[in-house]
C-alpha cells in the first residue's frame, strides 16, 4: 500500500515511479495506490499506462473517515487533536492513515518517495533501522490486527490527549460520513458579512458597534491602537459585553515559535506550565510520531535501550538500514548526482535468473553495480566491489522532504535517473517526453 493524503489529484512522477516500481517488483502482490483526493487526473495518460501494464495495480480514492473508521485511531482523527499546535499537521495525518490502514487490512506500506528494487514476497513483519539504533515507518510490514500495531496507535493517541482533552466530546454523536471537523472553520469573509450585516442597523451607530484595530487606510498604527484600547477598556469597565474577532491569527500566533513566546511571556511574570510547551511541541518534532515513536515502541517490547539489525521483538523483524534505507538522509544528494561527479556509478545491467524451486525464467530487472562510492555507519566515503551496494536492499529512499526539489536530469547517469529508468519504465517514459527534465 502506498498512500496520497495531501488531496492531491495530480500525484507527483516520483509518486507514480514508486507506485510503478512495486507492481513491477511485485507481480505476485496487489499494490494498492490509495488516494485521498475524489478523482484521478490522468490527462497525460499516465495512470491508465500503468494499470494496463501491470494487472496487479490498483488505484483507488476513499475518504479519510471511511480509512478511520472502526479503529483506535477513530476518536483522535475526529477531534482533531493532530491538526492544532503544530507545524507538520499533514504529517501527523499521514502517520495516522498508514497505522490505520494496515491495522485494518494488513500487508506491506510505503512512502512514495522510494524506488522498489527488489520483490518483497518473503518479509514479513517487518520494520527497518535508518540510522543506528534509529527505526523509520517509512516502509513496514504488519499481519492484521498485529498486537504492535495496536501498541503504536496507543502511543501515537497519548501523545495528543492533552489537547484532545479540551476538545468537546462528539463520539457519541451520529456524523455522517462527509462529516469532518478539520474541514470547520470560520473563513474571513463569513465574518466580515456578518460585521456588515450589523454596521447596517441604523438604530446603532458605526462608531458604537464596529472598532477596528490593524493596517486600517488612512490611520497610523499606533493611533489606531490607543483608539481601540481605549473603547476596549471603557467597555469593560461600564461592565459591558465586547466581543473581539481575530481575522488572522497566523500573524499573530502561527508564525512566531511558540515555545520562545510563551518564555518571554513568562519572563514578564505570567505563569507558563511545562505541561502547556511540553504538548506545544508535541506536533512539532519533525519524526515524533513517525520514527521516534516506532523506535520507542520498539525499544519497549524489546525490553532494552539500545537495538540492532537482527533483533526480533514482539514477533517483528528489525531489518538493516541497507534493506529500506541504503542512502542515508544526511546523504541524500548522492542520489541525485551525475555519474561523472564525486559518486561513482558507472554500469548498471539487467540481468535474468531461475525463479527459486522452478524452471521459470525472472524477468524482472535486477540492479547490480560495478563500482560505487558507499557511506559506511559513520557518512565516511568508502569503496565497494560489484554488486555489494544494493545486493542487500529491496528499495532506495529519496528522503522527498529534503530532495523534492531537486531536478532529476535525463540520462544523467545518477541513482535516481538509472533506478527509475530500470525500474519505472513508464512512469520515466512518460515524465521525459517532453523534457529532459523530471
Amino acid at each position: 500500500m502506498l498512500v496520497e493524503t495531501s488531496c492531491k489529484s495530480r500525484p507527483t512522477y516520483r509518486a507514480w515511479c514508486a507506485v510503478e516500481s512495486m507492481a513491477q517488483q511485485n507481480p505476485e502482490a496487489k499494490v494498492w495506490y490509495v488516494m485521498t483526493a475524489p478523482a484521478v487526473e490522468a490527462r497525460d495518460g499516465l495512470p491508465p499506462r500503468l494499470l494496463q501494464q501491470y494487472t496487479n495495480l490498483r488505484v483507488v480514492t476513499t475518504d479519510l473517515w471511511r480509512i478511520f473508521n472502526n479503529t483506535p485511531l477513530m476518536p483522535l482523527y475526529t477531534s482533531g487533536a493532530w491538526n492544532i499546535n503544530t507545524k507538520w499537521p499533514a504529517v501527523n495525518l499521514s502517520n495516522m492513515v498508514r497505522l490505520a490502514l494496515v491495522w485494518r487490512v494488513g500487508g506491506f506500506y510505503s512512502d512514495t518517495d522510494v524506488v522498489c528494487i527488489s520483490s518483497l514476497a518473503t518479509l514479513r513483519n517487518v520494520v527497518g533501522f535508518q540510522l543506528k539504533n534509529e527505526i523509520n515507518n517509512a516502509v513496514f510490514h504488519f499481519d492484521r490486527h498485529h498486537d504492535l500495531m495496536k501498541l503504536m496507535m496507543t502511543h501515537f493517541i497519548q501523545g495528543f490527549e492533552a489537547d484532545t482533552n479540551e476538545i468537546p466530546e462528539i463520539n457519541n454523536y451520529s456524523v455522517p460520513d462527509e462529516f469532518n471537523l478539520a474541514n470547520i472553520a470560520v473563513t474571513r469573509d463569513m465574518v466580515i458579512k456578518q460585521i456588515n450585516k450589523l454596521k447596517q442597523n441604523k438604530s446603532q451607530g458605526p462608531d458604537e458597534l464596529f472598532s477596528r484595530h490593524g493596517f486600517t487606510r488612512g490611520r497610523f498604527c499606533l493611533t489606531n491602537s490607543l483608539t481601540f484600547f481605549n473603547r476596549t477598556f471603557e467597555a469593560v469597565d461600564s461592565d459591558k459585553e465586547y466581543d473581539i474577532v481575530y481575522l488572522d491569527f497566523s500573524k499573530a500566533f502561527d508564525r512566531v515559535p511558540h515555545k520562545r513566546l510563551l518564555r518571554k511571556v513568562e519572563a514578564h511574570g505570567i505563569g507558563v506550565c511545562d505541561t502547556c510547551l511540553l504538548h506545544l511541541d508535541q506536533g512539532n518534532v519533525w519524526g515524533k510520531n513517525g520514527p521516534m515513536l516506532f523506535t520507542q515502541v520498539m525499544k519497549e517490547v524489546c525490553g532494552k535501550p539500545s537495538l540492532t539489525p537482527g533483533d526480533h521483538c514482539g514477533g517483528v523483524s528489525l531489518l538493516s538500514p541497507k534493506a529500506f534505507y541504503p542512502i542515508p538522509y544526511r546523504k541524500w544528494e548522492f542520489a541525485f548526482l551525475p555519474s561523472k561527479r564525486s559518486i561513482n556509478f558507472t554500469e548498471v545491467s539487467v540481468s535474468y535468473h531461475l525463479v527459486p524451486g522452478t524452471c521459470r525464467l525472472d524477468t524482472r530487472p535486477v540492479l547490480s553495480i560495478s563500482q560505487y562510492t558507499e557511506l559506511d555507519d559513520e557518512y565516511n566515503c568508502v569503496s565497494t566491489s560489484k554488486g555489494s551496494v544494493f545486493s542487500d536492499s529491496y528499495m532506495i529512499h529519496m528522503w522527498n522532504k529534503l530532495s523534492h526539489l531537486e531536478p532529476v536530469f535525463k540520462e544523467s547517469g545518477s541513482i535516481y535517473d538509472v533506478a527509475a529508468k530500470t525500474f519505472c519504465p513508464v512512469t520515466r517514459a512518460v515524465a521525459t517526453a517532453h523534457s529532459s527534465l523530471y
